[in-house]
């Protein structure tokens, strides 16, 4: 009896111990895919990341998951958390320097190189606010707008059913128009559907006779800026004719910067066209609550530098937020001026 119980306790604990050393090999195994996933994932991450900064030049520190870029004012501002089109980014600025935290894996570091000649120093802090898409709805937006009492310009676009109205009610009240002239996007629907637009394959003639049908259409302007244009701006041909039309016709140009690579602002520069950069979109959600957020953020940068670009548009819930910050926006202390007053 005693042989017995002995063997009988012995097989007990070999299929103990066998159990035991299956249950840490799944745990082993399960470990080890997870692990596999995580790298999948971060590999994904990466590449997402290295292909918003791939035409700049940037360091990546691997123990820190870290990335690094050192840019000129241009560059540093066509950088916002909509640029990455990545969930989950905590973003924050201070001095000059933007760091994005993304998904807590990545950090991506982006230093103004010229924050420095940039920053307020007669203490006046410029911010031009402008408001895209005038005519697209009818004119209670414009008189909504013209409730807050601000400084603003309006861009207007043509061949659209409430762009003159809108125009009138906004003009009377002493804004600045400018033409939000369409140019070719990505969408070929879009591009289909948008009268007035501006393609990559127009003559420089063509691009003129049609820029003054809009300015005709609209009730004319001293300047205009891009609606859409995702395939125009980043074509040096079609803008270098662009800008030379704009001078021969003495326009100002404000470059929407709707992509990171637009050659509208520096090929401006270049040919001495009066221009001007958008430093980011408040309004990229139909929200409130997120509109606002960039308003502030938008005031708050303006704080930092001598003179600073934003645009919003002409619809219902933009002027709803505005009117929420308009309380904000005085205490500021930022002097709102219209887009002539910070051109280059």
């Amino acid at each position: 009896m005693k042989k017995f119980m002995l063997i009988l306790l012995i097989g007990i604990m070999l299929i103990s111990c066998g159990s035991k050393e299956k249950t840490e090999e799944t745990a082993v195994n399960g470990s080890s895919i997870q692990q596999t996933k995580n790298k999948k994932a971060d590999k994904k991450l990466s590449d997402e990341i290295q292909k918003v900064l791939e035409n700049y030049n940037y360091t990546y520190n691997n123990e820190t998951k870290e990335y690094n870029l050192e840019l000129i004012q241009a560059d540093y501002d066509k950088f916002n958390p909509e640029t990455f089109k990545i969930k989950e980014i905590k973003f924050s600025e201070n001095n000059g320097l933007k760091e994005y935290n993304i998904n807590d894996n990545f950090k991506v570091l982006i230093k103004n190189s010229d924050y420095k000649r940039i920053k307020g120093a007669d203490g006046k802090h410029r911010l031009a606010i402008v408001i895209d898409d005038v005519g697209y709805y009818g004119p209670e937006i414009a008189e909504k707008y013209n409730s807050l009492g601000f400084v603003m310009t309006f861009a207007v676009l043509p061949k659209v059913q409430h762009n003159r109205e809108g125009r009138e009610i906004l003009e009377k009240a002493g804004h600045e128009i400018i033409l939000h002239l369409p140019m070719e996007s990505t969408s070929k629907s879009l591009n289909k559907n948008t009268p007035g637009l501006l393609t990559v394959n127009m003559t420089k003639e063509q691009m003129k006779k049609s820029i003054i049908e809009s300015l005709d259409d609209v009730g004319g302007a001293k300047g205009f800026n891009n609606h859409i244009g995702s395939i125009f701006t980043g074509n040096q041909t079609a803008v270098s004719n662009l800008v030379s039309v704009a001078k021969e016709l003495n326009l100002f140009y404000l470059d929407s910067n709707v992509i990171p690579h637009s050659k509208g602002f520096p090929t401006a520069k270049e040919k001495g066209v009066k221009t001007a950069l958008n430093h980011f979109f408040v309004d990229n959600k139909a929200d409130v609550e997120y509109i606002k957020s960039y308003i502030k953020q938008g005031v708050d940068i303006a704080k930092t530098r001598d003179e600073t670009v934003i645009i919003g548009h002409y619809r219902p819930k933009t002027v709803e937020a505005f009117i929420e910050m308009k309380q904000y926006i005085k205490d500021s202390g930022v002097e709102l001026v219209t887009l002539s007053d910070v051109l280059e």
